[in-house]
């Protein structure tokens, strides 16, 4: 059709169909017109698909006409014998949605290689089904899940999204009381290493501006030093006393006055300006960084985590 997707795979594979297709296909009368046998405003197209492996607890919809099936039944995560329904545990209700069922495992579900699925269980062991890292959550197993894989998968929320999480006081799908609240994890490539806490804007705010203020603190002791410390040297530097026997009063020393007026020069340029440029500093990026009307303020305006 001239159309594909990239080098992954092209628009339209026929290689594989069955002999009845190929015989359809080549006997349409709509074979020249390309509607029918091509597929075109989402009409039938001859492919290649598996068939579900039904199991006798289940009911499918769907797997006809295209390679899509929904299937109410127990929990099975693989074959038959695989996962809660398998093992025969009661109470291990699913509905299971697949686009693209991989054709490897002779029609049964594969959580990592189906196209796109989403697998909803009264009973399962949902990390196990995703091959997913524990994380900081952990992998709890026979408890009620929803998993959901795909190449990419968005949530789209006209008026908010929230990931909640209840915890401590609620009671699980067994009527038992859960103990501890649990969190979120964000993990990226499904590994958990160097897996660290999120920072809370406003307490990161709140820490950054502690410095900054005792920074300012900081720099007011040490420009109060070189106060005290030319106030000293201009006594020295302008030093006079009586010389005996003969009441004289001796001139400064010239040499001191000297290096006294160029240490009172440097004390200005290299201390006392750098401190009050520093002040200044820290007080910009107080305002354009820790404040909310900032040009560069650190928190986001639309996000927040607990």
């Amino acid at each position: 059709m001239g159309l594909g997707l990239g080098d992954s795979r092209p628009a339209q594979d026929q290689e594989n169909l069955t002999e009845s297709q190929k015989e359809a296909k080549s006997k349409s009368k709509f074979q020249n017109e390309g509607s029918i046998s091509q597929g075109l405003n989402c009409d039938y197209i001859p492919e290649v698909y598996p068939v579900w492996d039904l199991a006798k607890s289940e009911t499918l919809l769907g797997g006809e006409e295209s390679n899509a099936f929904i299937v109410l039944g127990r929990d099975r995560p693989c074959s038959k014998g695989d996962g809660y329904g398998g093992k025969a545990y009661t109470g291990a209700g699913s509905i299971h949605l697949v686009a693209g069922l991989n054709n490897d495992l002779k029609g049964n579900p594969n959580f990592i290689a189906d196209a796109a699925t989403i697998h909803i269980s009264q009973l399962t062991d949902i990390d196990r089904n995703f091959d997913l890292v524990d994380g900081v959550v952990g992998s709890p197993k026979g408890r009620s899940g929803i998993g959901m894989k795909a190449d990419g998968i968005r949530i789209v929320g006209r008026e908010g999204i929230k990931l909640v999480t209840t915890g401590r006081g609620d009671t699980n799908s067994h009527g038992g009381k859960v103990e501890t609240t649990t969190g979120i994890d964000l993990i990226a490539g499904n590994n958990a290493d160097g897996l660290e806490p999120i920072p809370k804007g406003l307490k990161v705010v709140s820490a950054l501006n502690s410095i900054i203020d005792r920074l300012n603190d900081l720099s007011g002791v040490v420009n109060q030093f070189i106060s005290i410390q030319n106030t000293f040297n201009s006594s020295v530097m302008s030093h006079t006393h009586v010389c005996a026997p003969i009441p004289l009063v001796a001139t400064p020393d010239p040499f001191l006055v000297i290096g006294g007026v160029s240490q009172l020069i440097r004390s200005v340029v290299q201390g006392t300006m750098p401190i009050q440029l520093f002040n200044i500093s820290n007080t910009l990026t107080k305002v354009e960084a820790l404040e909310p009307y900032g040009a560069e303020y650190i928190c986001s305006y639309h996000n927040h985590v607990n």
